[in-house]
């Protein structure tokens, strides 16, 4: 009886009022729905913007569907790669990102999916050798890279009729690759062995892959480029002290995603390494702005490094003073994250930080000042939403600061008749 009125419940199309994961499993129709479901919301809430408050609470949601346990997980794995392979573009991106954060909540509670994803690379077309699924299988279940396997998996990739890109491009594989070259520490590949690590992530980085009736067609017209360009900056990080002298050369190679990746990983173990977390350099600030500008993907990395930061520096024994010139320093790259896209994300962090008493009040109105001399309207919704308390908040803008700062009364007396017109609809 129970699973009747759960089936009419689904059917009527209410599938965001079946809470009991346990309940709809029981019935594939009735599973696929509530997945589904909670997979629009986690697109819906995506396009506002990743990372706020919205889209955490859907994304949980989701992973509370999918894990519920072995069945629900591999079903909505399979069902995502059926449609990475008939979709393309857009849909197909957004169905492999879900795939991949779901597969990180996986690894995160200690459960082992690789030899799923493994087996889900092979196709009766593609025919992929078996050792080489499982050399790909025992590095990353093990979560260790060894030479062995890096040469044959080499060797595939060299020849003439190499194996799909996509069985490189798992992400843990990816960043197991990035950790042995881009580490603060060293290079964790010995020399010999390095140009096949090297010729690996340049392979997945820029190799495109399209497949036609008559197969599947590469275009490699990059990897010569990409591959050397690792090297130099790989040879380049390993031998200079001071990478204010490399600026330049830095600067021109971050224009490569797999570069501006690779530097990422370095910056963050250089700026939360015990040695350089008191006085994080300028280069370091440049390198992260730039990164953030010339690549939209990699916003979401140097936010999350950002307030990593914030919060180490948050933590030293150093008078207030000190510490909130350092912290003056992150806001500035906060501020800068939103001039190039990442708004709600940004101003919800200053607000949650605000509210747990984790920033000073006057670093929130210095934020918000260089936030009103850079946006004009219209601004959207969601906007609003969440600047607006800031700017209105007369313990931030108490109205001797207000009158010394027009922008805001002009912001709060352009966003009130909308805010108003919000809550009366």
């Amino acid at each position: 009886m129970l699973n009747f009125a759960v089936k009419l419940i689904s059917d009527a199309g209410f599938q965001h009022e079946i809470s009991n994961v346990n309940t709809a499993a029981q019935q594939l129709e009735i599973f696929s729905r509530v997945v589904l479901f909670t997979i629009d919301a986690v697109f819906r809430e995506h396009r506002r913007g990743p990372m706020t408050e919205a889209y955490e609470n859907a994304l949980a949601e989701l992973v509370r569907v999918v894990c519920h346990s072995e069945h629900t997980y591999l079903y909505t794995q399979a069902l995502l790669h059926v449609i990475c392979e008939e979709e393309t573009g857009m849909a197909s991106a957004a169905c492999a990102h879900i795939s991949q954060v779901l597969r990180m909540e996986a690894h995160d509670r200690e459960q082992d999916t690789s030899a799923l994803h493994i087996a889900l690379k092979q196709s009766h077309e593609e025919q992929i050798t078996l050792n080489l699924l499982q050399a790909m299988h025992t590095m990353i279940s093990k979560q260790c890279l060894n030479p062995a396997d890096i040469t044959q998996l080499y060797q595939q990739y060299v020849s003439s009729n190499p194996p799909p890109v996509e069985l490189i491009r798992e992400h843990f594989f990816v960043d197991m690759l990035t950790d042995s070259l881009f580490a603060y520490e060293g290079i964790k590949v010995h020399v010999d062995h390095r140009p096949k690590y090297v010729y690996l992530l340049a392979y997945a980085s820029c190799v495109g892959e399209q497949k036609t009736t008559t197969g599947r067609v590469q275009n490699r017209h990059e990897l010569n480029m990409t591959r050397d360009t690792i090297e130099r900056i790989v040879n380049l990080l390993e031998k200079t002290d001071d990478l204010m002298k490399e600026m330049k050369s830095l600067l021109y190679a971050v224009r490569l995603p797999v570069i501006a990746a690779g530097l990422l990983y370095y910056l963050r173990g250089n700026l939360l390494s015990d040695e350089l977390i008191s006085e994080p350099e300028a280069v370091h600030f440049v390198l992260l702005d730039q990164i953030a500008t010339t690549h939209p993907n990699l916003q979401l990395r140097v936010f999350r490094i950002l307030c990593e930061l914030y919060d180490r520096q948050s933590m030293m024994n150093e008078a207030a003073e000190v510490i909130m010139e350092k912290q003056r320093s992150i806001v500035d790259r906060f501020v800068h994250l939103l001039s190039v896209g990442l708004a709600l994300p940004v101003v919800e962090k200053i607000n949650k930080m605000f509210r747990d008493g984790q920033i000073d009040i006057s670093l929130v109105r210095y934020f918000a000042t260089e936030v009103l001399e850079i946006v004009a309207p219209p601004y959207s919704e969601d906007f609003v939403g969440v600047f607006l308390p800031i700017v209105s908040n007369s313990e931030i803008f108490d109205q001797n600061i207000s009158d010394k700062i027009p922008a805001a009364k002009e912001f709060i007396d352009h966003c009130t008749p909308l805010t108003t017109e919000v809550r009366s609809s």
